[in-house]
């Protein structure tokens, strides 16, 4: 597996990301650990051989700057609305702990799979666009 091109890189972000909320929601160790990661490297296989996307060029690095102008406004959002829940749960004067810690680590696992998300969007080649030989 060669990770020369952004799409095979995000690629394998989006399924190791995965793989780790995987791993903390359901506490895996031992066999089951080892089986997840297999069964997520041959997620990763399966989509590695599929399609045809942009070699990295001008216009990739102009599609990676948008994907992370799209994960950054969402982490914004998802900050300010927390703050805004969190802010507004004060009872008799007193703060309380809304969110868990857990919590942040799974948001950030989000924005990085919706980075990778919306890069291979906006990488991708149209069904009717045709080559030029």
């Amino acid at each position: 597996m060669k990770l020369t091109n952004y799409r095979n890189k995000h690629i394998v972000i989006i399924v190791m990301t995965i793989q780790f909320i995987f791993n903390q929601i359901f506490d895996l160790d031992g066999l089951a650990y080892v089986i997840s990661i297999l069964i997520f490297s041959v997620l990763v296989g399966f989509f590695l051989g599929t399609g045809k996307f942009e070699k990295q060029d001008e216009l990739t690095k102009v599609n990676v700057m948008k994907a992370n102008t799209i994960a950054l406004s969402a982490v914004l959002i998802v900050l300010v609305i927390m703050g805004i829940i969190g802010g507004n749960l004060n009872h008799n004067g007193h703060s309380t702990k809304f969110f868990a810690e857990d919590m942040y680590w799974y948001i950030a696992a989000g924005i990085v799979i919706l980075r990778s998300i919306t890069f291979l969007i906006l990488d991708r080649t149209p069904k009717n666009c045709v080559e030029d030989e």
